[in-house]
């Protein structure tokens, strides 16, 4: 997480001053340590590659969130990772990128931006679909029932689940459930 949007965290009262301040160490602890290993170790190109590839897929997501948010002139406010601000309401934006031939997309939730554990309850989400202009806006308290039956990962411990889109109708797995209400209903934000 970057100093800037610890910043605006802090601003928008998301976090505490005292949590800014020892993330804010914490962060540029991490920086220098991970900068001495990589100065120190011989096998300094690989953890550097996986930097870089950490890097690339957030930039990577953060320019499709842009790109979303421009093509639907939605006016928003970037407060962490995939948490935008948008109208006043907290929105998670999140894409399965992968072009799909069947139209399953697989996606994951964690309990932090669903119950609000650290602050970052999000009051919509929005589960873009490929690069097909498929997407579903949904309510919190329409995701915490969803995903009731979702399979769980046991290394980290998110929601694991399926949209899937064909020519009968728009459905959230598992379960089957239609969601056509959601899909492209961007009028509640």
């Amino acid at each position: 997480m970057k100093i800037k949007k610890l910043k605006l965290l802090k601003e928008h009262n998301i976090i505490t001053d005292d949590e800014y301040k020892e993330k804010c160490g914490v962060l540029l602890k991490l920086i220098d340590i991970k900068q001495d290993e990589i100065n120190k170790n011989e096998t300094s190109n690989l953890i550097g590659d996986d930097i870089i590839e950490d890097n690339k897929n957030n930039n990577e997501d953060e320019e499709e969130q842009k790109i979303f948010l421009k093509k639907h002139e939605l006016d928003a406010t970037n407060i962490y990772s995939c948490l935008y601000y948008i109208n006043g309401l907290k929105v998670n934006i999140k894409f399965d990128r992968k072009k799909k031939k069947d139209k399953l997309y697989w996606f994951n939730i964690s309990d932090e931006y669903l119950y609000g554990f650290k602050r970052k309850k999000a009051d919509f989400f929005i589960w873009i679909c490929g690069e097909s202009g498929d997407f579903f806006v949904i309510p919190n308290s329409t995701m915490e029932e969803l995903v009731k039956n979702a399979y769980i990962d046991k290394r980290d411990g998110r929601k694991n689940f399926n949209f899937k889109i064909d020519d009968n109708g728009y459905y959230f797995l598992p379960g089957k459930i239609d969601i056509s209400e959601y899909y492209k209903n961007l009028k509640p934000i």
